[in-house]
Order: C-alpha cells, then structure tokens, then sequence
C-alpha cells in the first residue's frame, strides 16, 4: 500500500464526486496494519468501479478520530493514490465545513460483534442533485461493506458452523433493524443486500417482476460486479423469468441451485456469464403475492437448507419495506392534499365560507395521517385507515364547494397578545395561504434559513408539530388570511 506524505490534489471535476464516510463508533477498535490494509484496498476496488473521484473514510472510536483513509483517482491517467493516516485538526474543519449534495446517516450495529455506532455518508462536490442521489445510492453498499470489516475485525472471524449460525441470526437482526431505519426503501435495500452478500461471501441482488408481461426488472446488486457484470445485469431487463424464478413463483418458497441443476435452472447465457455454480432464488412474499426474487449465487460451495430459509425471512422482510414505502408515499400524498384544502378554506371570506364541517372533517383527517405517521411500522390493515382519510377529505371538498355561510370559523381562538411577534404572524399567514417556504422568503425578502428559524418557533409557541397542523391553528385564530 502507498502512503504519501504530502496533501492530495483536491480539484476534481463535477463528474468525479467525492465520497466522504464519517464512522462513529461507541466500540473499542484496535486499527491494525491488516485493517489498515484491507480497507484501502477495497476502498480502491471501489472508487474505480463506482466512479468516484476519490473516498475519504474518518474513522473517530469513542469521539476521537484515529485514523483516515483517503483515495484518490487522477481522472487525466487514472492513476489512484491512496493515503492512511490520523489527519490533522484543520482538515477535520475541512471536511465539517464542507456542504454535501446528499447525505444519509447508516445505524453502525451489531449484537453478534458487540458493535454499536452510526456512519455519516456524504456525497461532495456534486452540483447535480440528481446524481448525487445516484452516487449516494452507490456509496451506502461502499460504507455497509466498510462496517462488516470492523465488524469482522472485532469478532476475528471463525470458520466453524456455530459461528457462522450465529452470523447468519444476526444478519437477520441487523436486516430487521436498518428495514425499521430512518433510511429510504431504496437506501435501506442497499445496505441489506450488502449484508446478505457479506454473510454468504457471495453476489445478492434484487429482480422484480412486471406483472403484466411476466418478465424480470433488474433492480439492485451487491457482491463481486464488475463495470460488465453491472451492464450485463441491467441488460437482463425485459427477459422472460428464469425457470428457477418460475419455479419459486409457484411454489411460494425459495429454490436452491447445485451445480448439478444449474443449466436446467438458469439460461446458458446467464450461467455461463455469471459462472453460476450455485444459488438461493427467495420470492419477495406479501399476502402470498410475488412481487419480485432476491437471488443470493456464488461460484463455489453449495447452500444448505438452514441458508435458504435466512434468505427467505429477509426477503419477506424486504417485502414488507417496500409494502411500508408504497403506504407512506400514499400517505404523503394525502396529507399534500389535505394542506392545499386547508389553504383554501385559509382564503376563503368568511362570509362565504363553509367552515364549520369541512374543518371537522379536515381536523378528523389531519388527525388519522398524523396517528397512522405515528406508528412505528404500517402494515396491511392500514389500508382502511388510509380510505377512511380520502373519505373524509372528499367530503369536505364536497362541503366547500357548495360554500355555505356561516358567521366564523369554529373553535376560533385570538392568538394570546404578545405569543407570536409581527414577523411570525406574517410568515404563518403566509405558510396558511399555501406558499412555500422559497416563496414565503421572496415574499418577505428574507433568507429561507430565517423562514425556517421562524416556523422553528411557531411550531413551538403554537405547540404544534407539522405545517398542517400550524395551518389549522391559524384558521383557528383567524389570522389565516391576513397576509
């Protein structure tokens, strides 16, 4: 491994972004020279398959930082340089002060290896929202993999069958716990097929299936792909599914591949391609419908039994996930929905305004999103929920369309003298009216930090804890419309 001495160049081009992990870890580390050395070298492999203009890892134990990896890629000869060492206090500021273009915080945690901590996973110098999202994408497998090597590390990994039960309960744990994560569905899959992929020593990927055509949708992969075996993942989309597809399809249960089966499993392209020698083929299973196939293969070693079954309970998990992410994209919407009525009944004159049920309706509504955004996971029988809170917002749609008179606004309440200053009445009456916080900013000539800072302190004043329930409260004390 080169160490240099000297800074690495840091300019690179908006289409090299860089990779910035910062891992806490609440676990005692040794950082040895093995250590060291495997995770520069994979942080080389990474950076050039990823297309990464150069990785930085901060690793701080216990609030200290002991160690920093750095790579680097010279995009005019694709030279890499790669650096290990305890940086310095100015460029630990440097990094802080840096902004990202995406970020994402990974929970650091295992019961099996003792380890109990969190990584920071950034992308930089990336003016492109969108492909910094992307790279974001690429860079949490990056960092997932970075964890099972510490992890790795501390637990000195035994080849014995008890251990490697016990690797395989605790990914379930781990597998469980990023699915219950702050992480998108798409950023929790990423660390979980990682997972998968680190605890077999084999490839994961994800394929779902178009219903309509019956065949496959690449979807994600973790594991030993290359740029080409990446490309010819992707090109695998629109084929007719596998007959070991088919065949977990219809039998609802996961299909294990030998060598002896593989040619009659598989096309001979894509075993041949794949050197597939061996494979677990798990339907992603929700109210025993297929939705997709998580596909753990390998090119040496058979699976038993006991491995099919893990892979299976976390592609129920899986399913379950993305069950959850579709419920809260609905729900998400509905509550969109239900703030622009309320800004409407905000602007409505009082004089032709239908308040009295449509606000009931409305507050019933608000109140349903907000107990079922409560919970910690949804499941299926939310849907109900869900119909009940279209329900009552149709309604009072209907209700404020036929805009019957009434004389105030009910449960109307002054706001106490002295609670709210002039600027905060100014921007929640504005927020009521249906604007954004951009446009609130224009609209006051102040910065969107302020507007925020300012909503920060209604929230609080107002007790209230969304932008839907700060708007009900400013009907409520009818200083709605005077923006």
């Amino acid at each position: 491994m080169k160490e240099l001495s000297s800074p690495l160049p840091t300019a690179l081009p908006d289409e090299y972004p860089t990779l910035l992990m910062t891992c806490y870890l609440k676990t005692a580390l040794k950082v040895g020279s093995r250590l060291r050395q495997e995770i520069a070298n994979f942080l080389e492999r990474s950076v050039c398959q990823c297309g990464f203009g150069e990785a930085i890892l901060l690793l701080m134990v216990k609030k200290r930082t002991v160690m920093r990896w750095w790579v680097q890629v010279d995009p005019r000869n694709q030279n890499i340089h790669i650096q290990v060492g305890e940086p310095g206090r100015d460029e630990l500021y440097q990094y802080v002060l840096q902004g990202s273009a995406a970020k994402v915080v990974l929970p650091l945690i295992s019961h099996l290896a003792g380890l109990d901590g969190k990584t920071d996973v950034c992308i930089l110098n990336c003016e492109d929202q969108r492909k910094a999202e992307k790279m974001l994408d690429k860079g949490i497998p990056i960092a997932g993999h970075i964890s099972t090597i510490l992890k790795d590390s501390i637990m000195e990994r035994g080849q014995d069958n008890k251990r490697q039960n016990w690797e395989k309960l605790s990914l379930w744990v781990e597998t469980a716990h990023m699915i219950s994560s702050a992480l998108n569905v798409r950023q929790m899959l990423h660390v979980v097929i990682q997972l998968v992929a680190d605890t077999f020593a084999a490839r994961c990927c994800i394929f779902m299936v178009n219903p309509e055509k019956n065949t496959i949708v690449p979807m994600i992969g973790a594991g030993s792909y290359d740029l080409e075996s990446r490309q010819k993942f992707r090109s695998l989309a629109g084929r007719d599914l596998f007959p070991a597809f088919w065949q977990a399809y219809k039998d609802r249960r996961p299909v294990i591949v030998t060598p002896e089966s593989v040619l009659e499993l598989y096309p001979a392209d894509v075993a041949g391609f794949y050197n597939l020698k061996a494979a677990v083929v798990a339907p992603i299973l929700l109210s025993n419908k297929v939705s997709g196939f998580l596909q753990v293969d390998r090119q040496t070693g058979n699976f038993r039994e006991e491995d099919a079954e893990v892979i299976f309970a976390i592609a129920k998990e899986i399913a379950v996930a993305a069950e959850n992410a579709r419920l809260r994209d609905e729900l998400n919407h509905t509550e969109a929905t239900l703030q622009v009525l309320l800004s409407k009944v905000a602007t409505m004159p009082k004089n032709t305004f239908s308040g009295g049920e449509a606000l009931q309706l409305l507050q019933a509504a608000l109140n349903d999103i907000e107990a079922v955004q409560a919970e910690e996971e949804i499941g299926s029988g939310d849907r109900k929920d869900l119909k009940g809170i279209d329900s009552k917002i149709r309604a009072a749609l209907q209700i404020l369309g036929t805009a019957r008179a009434v004389e105030d606004v009910p449960g109307g309440n002054a706001v106490p003298e002295g609670l709210l200053t002039p600027r905060e009445m100014k921007v929640l009456a504005l927020v009521a009216r249906g604007l954004t916080n951009k446009e609130v900013s224009l609209e006051l000539s102040i910065s969107n930090d302020t507007v925020k800072s300012h909503l920060h302190s209604v929230y609080q004043k107002l007790g209230v804890s969304s932008r839907s329930q700060a708007i009900m409260r400013a009907i409520q004390m009818g200083i709605a419309g005077s923006a």
